[in-house]
């Protein structure tokens, strides 16, 4: 393990983009404590692969958001304090505004933007991060830039994620804690395979001009926003969305 080697903090950890995530900053030779809600076959082969960085810790982060703190404290206790944290826990679900209600709101807020917060009031703790060259990452999406059908919930969600961070961004700065969002464009995970089918894919392509993203890109980019290059960003959305936002596609 490298002297430079530093522990992270991963949610969704099991599949998708956290699932890269924690593959990147691994690979890095950093530790990663990556917390999901069950321990998938994906966790099992982390957990092999690095038997000695690898760190997991199952949770459901829709629930109980208010014990965040504590529990993130026991961990840092266990483990050592932490520089940095990503939160890639999220659902999307497409709902037609007729359809919607305030539970189906309540739900998706919970995990995609509340979760988040009561992780970053717990990170803020100085007996949990380290005193300097600290970093939050919260994963939003291009949904927070341009509107589609359906996604009135997921969209609202992720832009006052971006809103939030840029607050937290100004208020933690005297502590060293850099805040950022990173945006992605459709990434083709099994979260938003299930919930939009192939054929949703094969018809947005074209009008993505680098073509459709892969997990891997996101965690590249999120790796840079962890890591000591960008010491001096704070406050900013990352998008990396393959040029989708760019407009429509002759």
């Amino acid at each position: 393990m490298s002297d430079n080697s530093k522990l992270f903090v991963i949610t969704g950890a099991s599949s998708g983009i956290g699932l890269s995530i924690c593959v990147k900053l691994l690979q890095q030779g950093h530790r990663v404590l990556g917390v999901s809600r069950s321990e998938k076959p994906e966790i099992v082969e982390l957990k092999s692969n690095f038997p000695n960085t690898f760190i997991f810790c199952e949770k459901d982060l829709s629930v109980d958001i208010d014990s965040f703190p504590k529990w993130l404290f026991s961990l840092s206790k266990l483990h050592g304090k932490f520089s940095g944290l990503v939160h890639a826990a999220g659902m999307i679900e497409i709902v037609p505004i007729r359809f919607n209600n305030y539970q189906k709101m309540s739900e998706l807020f919970n995990l995609n933007l509340f979760s988040g917060l009561s992780l970053a009031k717990a990170y803020s703790d100085k007996r949990i991060c380290v005193g300097s060259s600290s970093s939050i990452v919260f994963i939003s999406s291009v949904a927070a830039h341009i509107g589609s059908p359906g996604l009135v919930n997921y969209s609202a969600s992720k832009s006052a994620l971006i809103g939030a961070a840029k607050s937290l961004a100004k208020e933690l700065a005297p502590q060293r804690i850099r805040v950022n969002t990173l945006s992605p464009g459709l990434i083709k995970t099994n979260l938003t395979e299930d919930k939009c089918g192939s054929a949703f894919f094969d018809k947005l392509e074209p009008f993505y001009p680098l073509g459709l993203g892969q997990p891997e890109y996101v965690a590249d980019a999120t790796a840079f926003l962890l890591s000591d290059e960008a010491r001096w960003i704070t406050g900013i959305d990352l998008v990396v969305d393959g040029g989708i936002t760019l407009g429509i596609n002759e």
